[in-house]
């Protein structure tokens, strides 16, 4: 899971200040179009997670690579998410494995969430992979009228030299569907520009009635 995905993934969530754990059963999709200077990736991401009434999840995904040698990758993930007074945290654990070349890794990422000031929210997050690399990241959130949200994030490297960035916009259309319009830029370039659409829905909802 890249910090992207697991921001889309807090948010739709519920994972900020204030929020109530629920059980339930969730599936979701995004469908990704991102374009740099030469090239065009489309990016389907469909997911299924359990979250328990007590914070623990766990979920999996599957996503097509973009790649010469491997097809799709596969990620599962363990963690466990709750709150304390106006601040919100997630532990979570990783693995993900490419279908081809067997190459797999992992991933640890600490999440502190926080409020600022009126509709301005602040985000930490000390990423590992348990090996040799960690990285830190900076991202904020801004409520906007209309449903709509303005966000970002910073990401420092360990060596300084390959920060990354991004900012964007985003709609929630429906309970289920949201839009994410996104820049991405970093030290080692190319920038990028990335539409997301989102899908999320408790399953156990669509058996209702």
């Amino acid at each position: 899971m890249t910090y992207r995905h697991m921001l889309l993934t807090m948010a739709a969530a519920g994972l900020i200040p204030g929020a109530v754990a629920a059980e339930n059963l969730t599936f979701g999709t995004d469908l990704e179009l991102e374009v740099d200077d030469t090239n065009s990736t489309l990016t389907l991401t469909p997911s299924l997670e359990y979250t328990s009434d007590i914070g623990i999840y766990i979920g999996a995904d599957l996503s097509n690579e973009d790649s010469e040698t491997d097809d799709y990758g596969v990620s599962t993930y363990v963690g466990y998410a709750g709150e304390f007074g106006l601040m919100s945290y997630d532990l979570y654990y990783g693995r993900y494995y490419l279908n081809e070349t067997g190459d797999d890794g992992q991933e640890a990422i600490v999440t502190i969430g926080y409020p600022v000031f009126g509709g301005l929210s602040g985000s930490t997050a000390l990423t590992s992979d348990l090996e040799e690399t960690e990285t830190i990241t900076q991202g904020f959130a801004y409520a906007l009228p209309a449903s709509y949200e303005l966000s970002g994030a910073y990401e420092f490297s360990e060596e300084g030299d390959d920060d990354s960035w991004d900012v964007g916009l985003s709609k929630t259309l429906t309970e289920a569907v949201s839009l994410d319009w996104r820049y991405y830029d970093s030290d080692a370039g190319p920038e990028s520009f990335a539409m997301t659409v989102s899908f999320a829905s408790d399953v156990a909802g669509w058996f209702d009635g």
